[in-house]
């Protein structure tokens, strides 16, 4: 819960200042990344869900610490399965970047509570590894 408080509050006193805006491109390949689930996202016509991503990707937000030097990379998740949907679960995230399910999902409101991230569409995730999902295909 402390670390769930730590990050709301960096959100909050960060926004606007700390983001780094990085046009992506409509991406349809999909990529496996480590990653962990931070909190359900904004009120949007489908459930979206807040992920940190373990390692650096231009497919999230990329958000500097108020207090140090470290940049955690952020993003919303379209169709993130229920069983890595707790809090603090890390996990191996397949997923892609659409340009359409973006837009078409992209909330109105809520960045008063959280800083706007970019949001990416879920292919499949696991606790075991990327390969995993490969297999899986």
């Amino acid at each position: 819960m402390k670390l769930f408080t730590t990050i709301m509050i960096s959100f909050v006193l960060g926004a606007g200042l700390s983001c780094t805006d990085g046009s992506v491109d409509n991406v349809e390949e999909t990529t496996c990344l480590r990653a962990k689930f931070i909190a359900n996202y904004c009120p949007s016509g489908k459930a979206l869900h807040l992920i940190q991503f373990l390692e650096p990707t231009e497919l999230a937000t990329a958000i500097k610490s108020q207090t140090s030097d470290t940049i955690r990379y952020y993003a919303a998740v379209l169709d993130l399965p229920e069983s890595v949907r707790k809090p603090d679960t890390e996990f191996y995230l397949r997923f892609h970047y659409d340009q359409a399910e973006e837009s078409k999902y992209r909330p109105e409101i809520c960045q008063q509570v959280f800083t706007d991230v970019k949001l990416i569409v879920c292919d499949g995730a696991t606790k075991d590894s990327c390969q995993t999902l490969t297999e899986a295909r």
